[in-house]
This record gives C-alpha cells, sequence and structure tokens, in this order.
C-alpha cells in the first residue's frame, strides 16, 4: 500500500475522510481513477473515444471520477461498454472476474510499450 501511495497509483480516491481503506471493497470508479493513474504514470496512449456521457447511467458517475473513467476506458483497461448494459455502474464493486479481465489487459498493454 505504502508503494502505491507513494508511486501516486492512489491519488485522487475520494472518500470523506481521505483515507485509502484497504479492507473495503473497490466501486468501478475507484478502480478507474487507479486505473486511469496508471496509464498516465506509465504514458500509455488512448484507442478510444469513449465518453462518460456515452453510459444511460454516467450521471450517477462522481464527477471526480469523470475523467479517470473515460481515460481507463480509453486505454482499453476497462471495455468500453461498461458493464455490456449501456451502464457503467460507477458504484458497484469490482469483482474477481473484473479484477481478471482488468489484470490480463493490463499486462498486455504495458507489454506492448515495452
Amino acid at each position: 500500500m505504502a508503494s502505491a501511495k507513494q508511486s501516486g497509483l492512489l491519488n485522487g480516491l475520494v472518500n470523506g475522510d481521505n483515507a485509502f481503506k484497504p479492507n473495503e471493497p473497490l466501486t468501478r470508479q475507484e478502480m478507474a481513477l487507479i486505473l486511469a493513474n496508471v496509464a498516465a504514470n506509465k504514458h500509455v496512449k488512448s484507442t478510444n473515444n469513449v465518453k462518460a456521457t456515452d453510459f444511460h447511467d454516467y450521471t450517477r458517475i462522481n464527477e471526480h471520477y469523470v475523467k479517470a473513467v473515460e481515460l481507463a476506458i480509453n486505454v482499453g483497461f476497462l471495455s468500453e461498454n461498461g458493464m455490456g448494459d449501456g451502464n457503467f455502474s460507477p458504484h458497484s464493486y469490482t469483482t474477481r472476474a473484473q479484477a481478471a479481465l482488468i489484470q490480463t489487459s493490463m499486462i498486455r498493454i504495458l507489454g506492448e510499450l515495452e
């Protein structure tokens, strides 16, 4: 956790008391923020042009996370189809299956940069 925080991967998480809370589940918008920080840190280029407003539930995305959601999707770390039903579901928790897909995408994309 200290390394992730020191490297800036956790910058911008908003949760009232500004604590990371490592034992709490991550929402999809929080995961997007961490992924956007990875993309920025590794200088990953966007390959898509998805906007948060493309999702039916875009008004539920906290305004603080909108750009992060867009970046995480546009670099390919998150699916441009959101949950596959037209929604991003920003307040849903990231599942283990989603985490596995995200890790696979990150390894592929970051590996292509090296």
